[in-house]
């Protein structure tokens, strides 16, 4: 048997090692969610998720003596594929999940994809450790290193609530807030304008009315005749229009302690980002997105482990490079790589179910791993096998489809179309937008400022009007 075979072979029985694992964290995810809110506690002091863990770290050892004995893109396809089918099983059985043809359809596909690339990917060959570290710093890999991290970023960025999603909203709303304060202002002025109207419509009602009057009447009891009508005015106003009374007053109100409104409005936006917690808006794509840059980064952790694997056989045959810094670095790349690949994943276990979840990370796990080997490797291909690896890039993308179909329609199902769309509605920024603008966390200044600014604003517009509206009534 080849060490090809072998280290298939025992790829093959890491997969299931650690798939066992990675469903004895979700089991602990799902028992954390039945709990009452006072009772939850992160999973990571759960002793069963750590044993979870146990699992995986065994399942990813295997893996690594398997990388030194067969090709990078053999062991990631193989392993990929027993792993899914392996997922299937336990999430059906064990977790009792949902299984659907979508699922089912999903993984043949990823499947299929992955077993396409293991085919046509031609074997490594044998590298010193100065051949990684000038493979390290070739052109190619540099770009698909920046595009691999771009790619992180994009995902991480349409989650509502990662880091880099708060850090979008606060540079979009740092440049949409000049627009934002026209767009309120414009509206304030809009507002007094439709009052005015009112008044004028009012003072013409009683214009009619004055006009019967004598002039007799008129000359001998102006004074009482202006107050009366004044009263008459206010009165009449107040009958037949109660709302644009009810406006005037408070404008009128407003105008005269502007001031004290301007703080009142920063002391109950200060209140309740005290008292009430900002709302965490869900997707029901956000389990899918982590779970796909944790698969981007664990295809990073290919890369690095394979390096360490091959400087680790150098070793034991005699050649013992570990006196340099380089398989240093690989190892703590490994090691970073695989601590963040174990916390994107868990959040898309948090918030997905697994059966439809771990294939979606498989797939991006298997795709960028082989493509990551292809290029730092330096591998070449026929036109033949490139054509077939973009095949199976497209039965892979569309199996992630079909696996996000039966989310989508299972998140709608328990958590109702009206959170769905609050949460796209997130997600585009507007109501993050909004918020900011009004005195959230909006980036480019603290939301005391941005609501005192809003407020004086609002309150000189609303006293030059009513200066001018008092003027004309």
């Amino acid at each position: 048997m080849g060490t090809d075979a072998i280290g298939a072979s025992l790829s093959i029985v890491s997969s299931v090692i650690s798939n066992v694992g990675i469903n004895l964290q979700k089991r602990v995810h799902l028992a954390n969610d039945k709990r009452p809110l006072s009772q939850k506690v992160p999973y990571v002091k759960v002793p069963e998720w750590w044993i979870g863990l146990g699992g995986v770290v065994l399942g990813a050892i295997g893996d690594f003596i398997a990388l030194g004995l067969a090709s990078q893109a053999l062991c990631t396809a193989v392993g990929g594929a027993t792993t899914l089918w392996a997922n299937i099983l336990i999430a059906r059985f064990w977790l009792k999940e949902e299984l659907t043809a979508w699922d089912i359809g999903g993984v043949f596909l990823i499947v299929a994809g992955a077993t396409t690339i293991a085919i046509m990917t031609p074997a490594q060959g044998t590298y010193t450790l100065a051949n990684m570290v000038s493979f390290m710093g070739a052109t190619n890999f540099m770009i698909y290193a920046a595009a691999l991290l771009t790619t992180v970023i994009l995902l991480l960025a349409g989650v509502a609530n990662s880091t880099f999603y708060r850090l979008r909203r606060k540079l979009l709303t740092a440049l949409n807030r000049p627009l934002v304060r026209r767009m309120d202002r414009l509206q304030t002025l809009s507002h007094m304008l439709l009052l005015r109207l009112e008044l004028l419509e009012q003072d013409r009602c009683n214009d009619a009315e004055h006009r019967q009057l004598s002039q007799e009447e008129l000359a001998g009891r102006r004074d009482d005749t202006r107050e009366r009508a004044h009263n008459h005015s206010h009165a009449e106003l107040r009958l037949c229009r109660p709302e644009a009374s009810w406006r005037l007053e408070s404008l009128s109100a407003h105008s005269s302690s502007s001031r004290s409104n301007k703080q009142a409005m920063i002391d109950i936006l200060e209140e309740g980002d005290a008292v009430a917690p900002k709302p965490e808006y869900r997707d029901w794509t956000d389990a899918y997105t982590y779970a796909a840059t944790a698969g981007t980064v664990g295809a990073c952790t290919v890369i690095f482990a394979g390096c360490v694997s091959k400087t680790i056989a150098a070793a034991v045959k005699g050649n013992n490079q570990f006196g340099q810094p380089a398989p240093y670095f690989f190892l703590a790349g490994m090691v970073a790589t695989i601590m963040g690949q174990q916390a994107l994943l868990n959040a898309a276990l948090e918030l997905g179910p697994i059966m439809t979840v771990f294939p979606i990370f498989q797939a991006f796990f298997v795709g960028f791993g082989v493509v990551g080997g292809i290029v730092f490797y330096q591998v070449k291909m026929s036109s033949l096998a490139w054509g077939l690896h973009w095949f199976a890039a497209a039965a892979m993308i569309a199996g992630c489809g079909c696996l996000m179909k039966h989310g989508k329609d299972s998140y709608i199902e328990e958590h109702g179309e009206i959170e769905h769309e609050l949460g796209d509605l997130e997600n585009t920024g507007f109501l993050s937008g909004r918020a900011s603008a009004g005195g959230g966390d909006g980036g480019g200044g603290g939301g005391d400022d941005d609501a005192a600014d809003a407020a004086e604003a609002a309150g000189a517009a609303d006293a030059t009007e009513y200066g001018t509206l008092a003027k004309t009534a």
